[in-house]
Order: structure tokens, then sequence, then C-alpha cells
């Protein structure tokens, strides 16, 4: 309960937006996403112990906790800013690699993703229909925003078996932290290309 909700704002340059859409002036930094919205900021301790018991020392459970932030800032903004999500979107979770996958056990994202689907009756897409194509390094291991980016150039592809599911369609990234978009930019340049009319982030932490 202590720990704040964060107000929507551009994701790049924190300025504050009703809509939590992505500035004209940013647009270059993260040209494949409308908007990202995070719950709340990684500099909480709480939040940056929860998201690492959960992520690297396996305590699944936290993952319905954590998406709880998620739903309650949704919901706050839909009140307070009379913020919606479109009819046709669908939540899809950010993919780990399929080597990472199996050495962690779970992909956090998808657990994520799960509850908040579950929460907000909004249908979630099957977690193979993204997939990594680059087992990349961390993106906390990287460096700064450049090579953040280089790091997970063209790291995503869209599965051609799932490609109908997207299809002009709002897709919704969920991932557990975002600190310069890298990431979550990939995975919608893949998306876009595949079909997807829009692409939306939606994360724990900004970082």
């Amino acid at each position: 309960a202590a720990i704040p909700l964060a107000e929507p704002a551009c994701f790049i340059c924190n300025a504050r937006r009703a809509s939590g859409s992505i500035c004209a002036d940013c647009r270059k930094q993260a040209p494949h996403l409308t908007r990202v919205w995070w719950a709340t900021s990684y500099d909480t301790a709480d939040i940056r112990n929860a998201l690492t018991y959960c992520k690297y020392r396996g305590n699944r459970l936290l993952s319905e906790t954590l998406a709880s932030f998620i739903v309650a800032s949704l919901k706050k903004r839909a009140q307070a800013h009379n913020v919606r999500i479109p009819a046709n979107a669908a939540l899809l979770p950010v993919p780990l690699h399929h080597k990472k996958e199996r050495l962690r056990g779970f992909n956090q994202s998808e657990l994520l993703a799960t509850h908040v689907a579950k929460a907000l009756s909004i249908p979630l897409l099957a977690s193979t229909a993204l997939q990594r194509s680059k087992n990349t390094a961390p993106q906390a291991k990287a460096g700064g925003r450049e090579k953040r980016k280089e790091n997970v150039d063209h790291a995503f592809f869209v599965n051609p078996e799932h490609e109908h599911q997207i299809q002009n369609r709002t897709v919704i990234l969920v991932d557990d932290i975002a600190t310069t978009g890298s990431t979550l930019n990939d995975a919608a340049r893949a998306l876009k290309e595949a079909g997807a009319k829009h692409v939306w982030g939606l994360v724990v932490a900004k970082g």
C-alpha cells in the first residue's frame, strides 16, 4: 500500500501525458511503440526486491502481487484520465530465449500477463506467438541506450502460425521492467511487420 503508482507520461522524456503516449519528438527513439504504461518506479526498494526474488530466485508467487500493481495502475488511469483499452486489444508477454527460459524454469513476463489477463478480462495471445531469435545478454549489463538498442536489434520474430491472431489488432506487450524501451520497441517492430495495428507496452516498473 505504501508503494506509489506512477502518473502517465511519455516513456522517453517523462513529460506528463494523460494517455501515456510517446511524444512526437521522442518517436524516433521508439518508432514502433504507441505508448508505454508502467505501474511504478524501479527505484522503489520493495518493488526492486520483489522483482529480483521473482525473476532470479524463483519466487513465482510474487508474480501475482506484481501483476496487481499493473491492474491497480490501469484502473486508476481509467478512472482519473479516462484511458481505455481498445476492444480488439490482446496481451502478449515479452518472450525469453528458449535457453534462458529452460535455465530459469519459467518466464516471469508470461506469469504477469496471465494474471493481468484474468483480472481485466483481456484476451491473452499464445506465448509462442512472439519469439526471440537471439539469446541476448541482460539489458542491465548492456550499457547505455545505444548499446541496449544494439543488444536487442532484430532479436524478435513472429511465429507465422500466429500471424492471423495479431492482424490489425492492438497488441499490448507485458514485461516486468523497462529502462530505455529498446526491448519493447524491437518486439513491437516484429509485431508491426507482421500486421499489428498498434503496439503498447505494459510493465511493472520503469528503471
